[in-house]
């Protein structure tokens, strides 16, 4: 059986959520913030290997094997680029709703139908391993990235636009053209930031997001042969119109608890089957499923679990 292949661990740096307050302090230190359009793919590492080979993996270190018959694509940019130099960005299918698209992506059939990838950082791999700090701003990174992009000649490969937005106005005019032309969102960057490892502020989410209520009718457990492997991750949420959903975000600490209950009486399991919580989501598809649904908190009455508050 096929399996997955974990070629580097990476610790690129994750978009925090939105807070307007830190982006309003660093449009007052810089003078303006970039905004990218947030792509609805799969986020992707890519560089060349010691045979000069595209290897591609997911920001997890994943190899990404449904590209293997498009990779090459992106070795016109990763030439023109410094030696040891990867690129970070996401890779799409145009047209394809990302639930549909993610499937195809992740499978480890070659794709078979076209592919895009949007690019809109470079540094080296020892900085995405966490190992070297780069000291060049997102400019002049983005810089780098531009002039590497324009030596090479191939489709299918674009640098994603950053939109330079002055004042929270422009910032908040962009995004809503940007949900306009179907866009997911945007991630807003800080133009004087060094590469960053890890979650960690500089760069934000602007999307939508809604929460909703649902009964816990079970529960998520990790991943075989991960960290959280055995542990309650999540809650399995039939929600008001019928739809279940795998509601995940769990603390470490609500981990271990809920796991506990799980593991105990069946009062202990009252604890969680059957209560009512709340879930945060980005957005509902067109199928009527949720976009990254979290746990937020139970919501029936502390007095009488089960009961809606």
């Amino acid at each position: 059986m096929s399996r997955q292949v974990r070629l580097i661990q990476p610790d690129c740096h994750r978009p925090v959520n939105w807070n307007e307050a830190a982006v309003e302090r660093c449009l007052a230190a810089q003078g303006h913030v970039y905004a990218q359009v947030k792509k609805d793919g799969i986020r992707f590492h890519a560089w060349l290997d010691q045979a000069e080979d595209v290897r591609i993996v997911t920001r997890e270190g994943i190899e990404i094997k449904s590209l293997v018959v498009v990779k090459h694509g992106l070795e016109g940019l990763l030439q023109a680029l410094p030696e040891g130099f990867v690129v970070d960005g996401e890779v799409t299918i145009p047209g394809v709703p990302f639930e549909e698209a993610s499937g195809i992506l992740r499978r480890f059939e070659a794709v078979s139908v076209p592919v895009q990838f949007h690019v809109w950082d470079t540094f080296p791999m020892a900085t995405l391993l966490g190992d070297t700090p780069f000291e060049h701003t997102y400019d002049n990174r983005l810089g780098n990235l531009i002039k590497a992009f324009t030596q090479q000649n191939t489709v299918n490969v674009f640098v994603i636009t950053c939109e330079v937005c002055s004042t929270m106005e422009e910032l908040t005019k962009f995004f809503d053209d940007a949900r306009e032309k179907g866009e997911e969102g945007l991630v807003v960057k800080d133009p004087g930031l060094h590469v960053r490892n890890g979650k960690v502020t500089g760069q934000w989410k602007m999307k939508p997001s809604d929460t909703c209520d649902g009964k816990v009718v079970g529960v998520v457990w990790g991943t075989p042969g991960l960290g959280n492997a055995g542990l309650v991750v999540g809650f399995t949420v039939e929600l008001e119109d019928g739809t279940l959903c795998d509601a995940t975000g769990l603390t470490r600490s609500q981990m271990l608890t809920f796991t506990a209950c799980m593991h105990g009486t069946a009062a202990d399991k009252a604890q969680v089957l059957g209560r009512y919580a709340e879930i945060s989501y980005m957005e509902k598809t067109r199928t009527g499923s949720l976009r990254h649904p979290n746990f937020v908190r139970f919501r029936d009455l502390e007095y009488a679990p089960g009961i809606k508050s």
